[in-house]
């Protein structure tokens, strides 16, 4: 007889039902282990060997990928030309390291001051990579080439773009006063002056709000408008008849001119009688 410990709820006996139940459970999966696995078991066992050996392939495509990514990036590095980091580009376009070494490109030609050539590579890599790290710089450095190409209607039509584009308050900043310049440089005075006015507006600092702060104080001051003086009213003409006296005017009526006397005109000398006295006598 068994004892159960003290506390402890007695433990039921199997039922006959559950017995005859475990039991064909049993006989069930021997049943499907001897009809079903085992005639195809190798093919189990191949199946698992692919599966192991396509994951290993994987890995190492992976490792390797990896690996020439980072000869890649250390070749763009190591670019000391631009046609090298233009073959880089087009070699790898499309990947990360085709990417940098594109940016890395336009770059180059700008600070070799070919900013034609710039311009382009800058709108090329845009084209390329419209939604790439270096987006932002790119659409900056365009506007920088055209400016650089003395373009500024193009310039500044380009870095308004930037500055509306641009997430960043120190980008937006100098988008802003570049347009400004630019609008500057084409005798767009008001113009250059909103820009100004914008890049102090989105939080510019440092060289940036120095420089726009002064470029703002150098334009011509904004014209205040002078008040129109209001005329005096014309005094209403008086309402008169022909038996009423004229009215008296501030302004006497002109005189006419008074002629001078004429000269008198110059009499001849006589000649001198001679008095009765002087005379001689006469003899009879």
């Amino acid at each position: 007889m068994v004892k159960h410990a003290r506390n402890s709820p007695p433990v039921a006996a199997a039922t006959e039902p559950e017995k005859d139940a475990v039991d064909a459970t049993a006989v069930e999966v021997a049943g499907f282990l001897s009809g079903k696995v085992l005639p195809n078991l190798h093919l189990l066992i191949v199946l698992l060997v692919a599966i192991l050996v396509a994951v290993s392939l994987l890995a190492l495509w992976q490792v390797k990928r990896r690996d020439n990514a980072d000869r890649a990036a250390l070749s763009v590095a190591k670019a000391e030309t631009a046609e090298s980091l233009r073959g880089l580009a087009d070699k790898y376009r499309g990947q990360p390291v085709g990417e940098q070494a594109a940016f890395a490109y336009a770059r180059t030609l700008f600070e070799e001051k070919k900013y034609a050539d710039a311009a382009d590579a800058f709108k090329g890599y845009l084209a390329a990579y419209p939604a790439g790290r270096q987006a932002a710089a790119a659409r900056l450095g365009h506007a920088y080439a055209l400016e650089a190409q003395g373009l500024n209607t193009e310039a500044q039509k380009a870095f308004a773009d930037c500055a509306d584009a641009a997430r960043e308050p120190a980008a937006q900043a100098e988008a802003f006063l570049a347009a400004g310049r630019c609008a500057q440089a084409e005798g767009r005075t008001e113009a250059a002056r909103t820009f100004y006015e914008r890049a102090l507006g989105a939080g510019a600092d440092g060289l940036v709000k120095q420089e726009a702060t002064v470029a703002l104080a150098r334009l011509a001051p904004v014209p205040k408008p002078v008040a129109a003086t209001p005329s005096p009213a014309a005094a209403p003409a008086p309402n008169l008849t022909a038996n009423d006296p004229l009215p008296a005017t501030t302004t006497p009526p002109a005189q006419p001119p008074v002629e001078e006397p004429a000269a008198a005109p110059a009499q001849e000398p006589k000649a001198a009688t001679p008095d009765a006295a002087d005379e001689p006598a006469r003899e009879p």
